[in-house]
């Protein structure tokens, strides 16, 4: 779409407005109004309320975006213009900014900077660093990315991919005048329609000689925050920003930031883009710095309206008070600063601390963390009765729901404890419970099998002390008994089997021997150990030649006639 071709917008009747003080909403957009709050009083009754300029066609709002062509910048005035013409010449420049995030809706406007960049209150995308940015006409849709935000100033940079209408240049500060006319364009309540609002500059807040924000007597509303303030050639004079005029008050008074106090930061934040992430925790509202004189502003008297004096309100006030916290919201945002309206709203029918607009927010948010909270109780009490079963089951003796028991509990928690000790059946031991189970069984089996093998090596079976030998634990009873054959052959250092076979072979030599075998005497001698009953036998030959050992066949030849 060329914006070269938006038709030219004639001015509507101007919009009455009753007259209000800004207050401070605390980002109360979630009522539906998006991101506006109210207008500022005409406290001179000055200037007529803002022009609302209706594009010649509306598109849905799932309008698909559109790609912006370059257009020329609109020519200088040569006469000053009305509201109508300056709305053509430079309205299509101004964007309406849609946040949602945080369980919110908001809006705003923004100013076209460069092909690529918008600027806008930092506070107007607080909830939602990836906006989108609406047409004049509605028909173009674009999708936006913060990609700069500070709190103090107010101010915030958004980046599109699309190239954008022409630039809006900053006025030059010192050369703007008290009692020169200035326009607020942009996007205010209730409607959100676009809207030229007049306005007078009356005098400058400065530091120095630095001229840092503009007062007007314009009656914005908050849905014109972070638009531009133009001079009559277009020029950005002041950038629209809402500020509460103390933190714990509600009241606020419209400020107009001057490129002298926007500028450095702007042109910060274009060079070091930054990755802005969402602010939930509270209201991104600046507040006025100490020391700055709002006395006499338009817009910082309080309201003595109280119940009884608006029908409208009334009924909004009666709504509130039955527990329509959404009413308390609409009466907070539609009432003067410090009338009992305001406070009545801002407390929510004064049952809780103020909320600024945000009753119904709060309430949703309460009523999800209860349900969270219910939820979180009852997983935790599923758990828990998981832990208490696994925990009956393993100290009756499942391993395996001690093992699952150990997973599951926490560290140092009781249940931990238990599953720590297999339910005290194995609390010995680093291994998991199944196999300290296992571990267990096999360590019976095998004392039972070394009881076996103790009984048999003892009762004369040889090749079972060889195998308790071999089964049994050095220095261990077993091993004892093992080692000394069952106590049938102590002496030794060959197996039990080996020895028994020994000792059966000596006592065939014995025998032979004694029975007059000389040859058998003499084989006895030589195995048999010096000093024993077999070596004693040999020794004397049966005890047929004594001392003969050795030579007993000798003997016996030598004793043959």
């Amino acid at each position: 779409m060329s914006l070269s071709n938006f038709p030219p917008s004639s001015p509507s009747p101007a919009r009455s407005k009753t007259p209000w003080i800004v207050l401070c909403c605390a980002l109360a957009l979630l009522v539906g109004i998006g991101g506006a709050v109210f207008a500022t009083q005409l406290s001179d009754g000055r200037n007529a309320g803002p022009t609302v300029v209706p594009a010649a066609s509306q598109a849905t709002e799932n309008a698909a975006p559109v790609e912006l062509a370059e257009v020329p910048s609109p020519p200088m005035p040569d006469v000053p213009m009305d509201n109508a013409a300056l709305a053509n010449a430079y309205g299509d420049s101004v964007f309406k900014v849609e946040a949602e995030g945080c369980g919110m809706t908001s809006s705003g406007s923004a100013w076209v900077l460069d092909e690529h960049h918008l600027v806008t209150n930092a506070h107007v995308i607080a909830t939602d660093p990836t906006p989108t940015l609406v047409s004049r006409d509605g028909s173009v849709v674009l999708d936006g990315t913060v990609i700069g935000a500070e709190t103090d100033p107010d101010i915030a940079v958004i980046h599109v991919e699309a190239t954008l209408p022409p630039a809006l240049d900053w006025a030059p500060t010192g050369e703007l005048t008290e009692g020169q006319d200035i326009v607020a364009l942009g996007y205010p309540a209730p409607a959100g329609d676009f809207s030229v609002i007049p306005s007078t500059i009356i005098s400058f807040q400065q530091e120095g000689a630095v001229r840092e924000a503009i007062r007007s007597d314009g009656a914005v509303d908050h849905g014109n925050s972070g638009g531009p303030a133009i001079t009559q050639d277009g020029a950005v004079a002041g950038v629209v920003t809402l500020m509460l005029i103390e933190r714990s008050q509600l009241q606020m008074v419209p400020i107009l930031f001057t490129a002298d106090a926007l500028q450095p930061t702007v042109e910060g934040m274009l060079a070091n883009p930054s990755d802005v992430q969402a602010d939930c925790d509270e209201p991104a509202y600046g507040v006025v710095p100490d020391g700055w004189d709002i006395e006499g502003w338009d817009g910082a008297e309080s309201s003595e309206a109280a119940y009884g004096d608006d029908p409208g309100l009334d009924s909004l006030w009666d709504s509130c008070a039955s527990g329509d916290l959404a009413a308390c919201d609409e009466l907070y945002l539609s009432s003067g600063w410090g009338s009992e309206y305001e406070e009545f709203g801002a407390t929510c029918g004064q049952t809780a601390e103020p909320a600024y607009g945000m009753c119904q927010a709060y309430a949703d948010w309460d009523a999800e963390a209860a349900a969270i909270e219910d939820e979180q109780q009852r997983a935790d009490a599923e758990a828990q009765a998981a832990l208490d079963a696994l925990r009956a089951s393993c100290e009756g003796g499942d391993m395996q729901a001690c093992d699952d028991l150990q997973w599951e509990a926490s560290y140092g928690s009781a249940e931990y404890d238990v599953a720590e000790s297999c339910g005290g059946h194995f609390p010995d031991g680093w291994a998991s419970c199944v196999d300290r189970e296992g571990d267990a069984a096999e360590e019976a089996e095998h004392a039972a099998g070394l009881l076996a093998l103790v009984a048999s090596c003892e009762g004369g079976d040889m090749q079972a002390c060889d195998d308790l030998q071999w089964e049994a634990s050095y220095g261990s009873a077993e091993y004892d008994v093992a080692e000394s054959c069952g106590g049938h052959f102590p002496d030794g250092w060959s197996s039990c089997v080996e020895r028994e076979a020994d000792a059966d072979a000596m006592a065939g030599l014995i025998s032979a021997c004694e029975g007059g075998d000389m040859e058998g005497c003499d084989d006895l001698w030589y195995q048999a150990t010096p000093g024993t009953p077999a070596y004693d036998v040999a020794e004397n030959c049966g005890g047929r030649y004594p001392g003969e050992g050795g030579m007993c066949v000798w003997a016996q030849e030598d004793d043959t006639p």
